[in-house]
Order: structure tokens, then C-alpha cells, then sequence
């Protein structure tokens, strides 16, 4: 049964890179490859759902701003959403161990990238000679056959073995772990997921005046214990009157630089 959770793990992650074209990627590297997803799909398997959503939710948070612009990909999320989210499942980490885990996978997982492409680039030769000879049926097979086995092995077979093998290591690794370490590691798992949500509102906001909703809505939560159902409607809410409220000013204002123009074409 282990075995069976194994790899439907380590196929999750290899179908969830950023190499496999599961709905051009949208599917796969923007949706499953994210650690609340990865978190979830880990606990239903492993059985505890309520510990792969709370770690999914930690990571999540830390790395909300992560793009890919061009390709270029500094931590690769997708092992962070699985072997690293069943590892810390099976090892009953806390969010902080969780959290620094997934940032050092997180990077190691990018050689998987340069790996695929350094073989794949191998094989060119064969990819080139199928296109000279207008054989498109070769071609495909060549292209997207010998890349996709090489990209799945790079991937799922370190998956796999990781999660076979390295739960049982880590757990017994964390235990050894002196006191200090591990309150270390919770402090900079409660200090992260603010900063990965800094970076978003940084890159996202176009006025400054917008932080004021986000820390409205941290009120809410932290002090007034706002269910985050409803203070998803309530955001709603207000975002509508915001919007409709920017848009009569800004039609007055249209209205009023109409006026202005007509009076000084008659004068």
C-alpha cells in the first residue's frame, strides 16, 4: 500500500514540472504544482488531510510571489508540493521544519531542469534528422517521446526514493535535532510566510492606499475572528463599492472637463 502511495505521489510530481505539457502547463505547473494543492492531494492520500492542507498553507505562503519570467525558475515548487509535503507528513513535522525543508528541496529541485535539458540536447541530432526528412510522425516521437521519459525519470524516480526512503530518516533526524534548532526553525516558519506575502503585495498593488484593505482584513482574522468564508464575501463586497464608487468619480470628472472644454470654445 505504501508503495502504491509512493507513486501516485511521485507521479503527481513529475506530471506537475514545469516540462510537461498537462494543458500547456496551466494544469499542471500552475495549478498541481503549488504546495496547497500538493499539500492536499498528499494528505488524501496519506490519509490526513487536515496536516497536508496546514503545511500546503505554510509553504504556500512563503513562496506566493514565485514567477517564472522567461523560463528562468529559482526554486522548483512542484517538489516542494509533494515529496517534501509527504515527507513532512509522514515525519509529523511542524510548519517551520516544513517550511525550511521545502526551501532547500526547492532549489535543489531546479537541477532537474538543466539535467533534462543537457540530455535531451544529446539527442538533437536525431530530432533534426526526422525534420529533414519531413518524417513528423518520427518527429513527434522523437521530440516529445525520448524528452518526456527523460524528464519523468529525473523526476519521479528521486520522488519516489525520497519519500520511500527519507521519511523514516527524517523523522528520526528531527528527533535528534537539539531544542534550540527546532525553536529556530519555528520562529523563521512564522516569519517567512509574512515576507512571501510582502513580496506579493508589493508586486501586485498599483496604489499604496491598498495596503489599508489588507490590513483591514488581518483585523478581521487576527482580532475580530472573522471566519475567512465570510471574509471573502465581505472583500467582495467591498471591492464592488470601491469600484463603483472610482468609477462615478471618475465620470464626474469627466463630465466636469466637458463643461470646462464647451465654456471655453464659446468663449
Amino acid at each position: 500500500m505504501f508503495v502504491l502511495q509512493c507513486t501516485l505521489i511521485s507521479l503527481l510530481c513529475a506530471i506537475s514540472g514545469n516540462a510537461f505539457p498537462l494543458l500547456g502547463g496551466s494544469l499542471g505547473w500552475y495549478t498541481l504544482g503549488r504546495p496547497l494543492i500538493g499539500g492536499a492531494l498528499c494528505g488524501l492520500i496519506l490519509g490526513d488531510v487536515q496536516a497536508g492542507v496546514t503545511l500546503g498553507v505554510a509553504v504556500q505562503l512563503v513562496f506566493l510571489a514565485v514567477v517564472t519570467p522567461g523560463g528562468a525558475i529559482g526554486v522548483d515548487l512542484s517538489f516542494m508540493s509533494f515529496p517534501v509535503m509527504a515527507i513532512a507528513i509522514l515525519s509529523k513535522m511542524d510548519t517551520g521544519s516544513a517550511i525550511s525543508l521545502a526551501s532547500a528541496i526547492g532549489v535543489l529541485g531546479t537541477f532537474t531542469f538543466q539535467i533534462t535539458a543537457f540530455i535531451t540536447s544529446l539527442y538533437g541530432p536525431k530530432v533534426k534528422q526526422s525534420l529533414e526528412k519531413k518524417n513528423y510522425a518520427q518527429f513527434i516521437r522523437r521530440y516529445w517521446g525520448f524528452k518526456q521519459i527523460v524528464y519523468m525519470l529525473i523526476r519521479f524516480v528521486p520522488s519516489f526514493v525520497a519519500i520511500y526512503f527519507g521519511s523514516k530518516y527524517v523523522a528520526d533526524f528531527m528527533q535528534l535535532l537539539p531544542e534550540f534548532v527546532t525553536n529556530a526553525m519555528n520562529v523563521l516558519g512564522g516569519v517567512l510566510p509574512a515576507v512571501g506575502i510582502a513580496v506579493l503585495l508589493t508586486m501586485s498593488i498599483r496604489n499604496n492606499f491598498f495596503v489599508v484593505f489588507f490590513v483591514i482584513g488581518f483585523i478581521c482574522v487576527v482580532f475580530m475572528n472573522v471566519n475567512i468564508i465570510a471574509l471573502t464575501f465581505i472583500a467582495a463586497g467591498t471591492a464592488y463599492l470601491y469600484y463603483i464608487a472610482n468609477s462615478s468619480s471618475n465620470s464626474n470628472n469627466n463630465q466636469t472637463d466637458a463643461i470646462f472644454n464647451e465654456d471655453e470654445e464659446v468663449l
